[in-house]
């Protein structure tokens, strides 16, 4: 697992509730968890059999993985699947506003998340296929995460003490 979780925590005790989240958490901080600090590592250590599991994976990596052969797969079935959401935005002063515009307008647009899908990232638009028919949106139990998180202490400080880390 990697050591620094807080999003997936954060969103697992605010989906499940403060009472249940916790009591899974606990639960888990008592098993044998190897800790990584990066995913790519992670998912690399557990392809080569290095490790059984990965308790928080990418799954769009993990297609890529199986695509080249490597024996990984994903559970489609976990309730629920946390994704990160991956937001645009336009500086309050930007040189080229205008310019900026169209950018965002074409990066969210059909033809851009094709682009986007090609190089095997996951769109969130409806209208475009997923990288594998399993990660079709509307067969799994998706669940967006605060990206605001990222700047709350307590989250951050609850992961590390949960699971012992400094």
């Amino acid at each position: 697992m990697e050591d620094e979780e807080y999003f997936w925590y954060a969103g697992m005790l605010t989906y499940w509730g403060e009472a249940k989240g916790k009591r899974y958490m606990e639960s888990l901080a008592r098993q044998d968890i190897h800790w990584q600090s990066e995913h790519g590592v992670l998912m690399d250590l557990m392809s080569a059999g290095e490790y059984p599991i990965g308790v928080v994976v990418y799954p769009d990596r993990i297609e890529q993985m199986k695509a080249k052969g490597q024996p990984v797969d994903w559970v489609t079935t976990s309730d629920p699947i946390l994704v990160n959401m991956a937001p645009i935005g336009i500086a309050a002063k930007a040189p080229n506003p205008n310019a900026a515009k169209l950018f965002m307008n074409y990066a969210i647009s059909k033809e851009g998340q094709t682009i986007l899908q090609k190089s095997n990232r996951i769109s969130a638009r409806l209208d475009i296929s997923p990288i594998v028919p399993n990660m079709d949106p509307k067969k799994l139990r998706l669940v967006p995460l605060d990206p605001a998180i990222a700047t709350k202490p307590k989250p951050i400080q609850d992961y590390r003490a949960t699971f012992g880390l400094k």
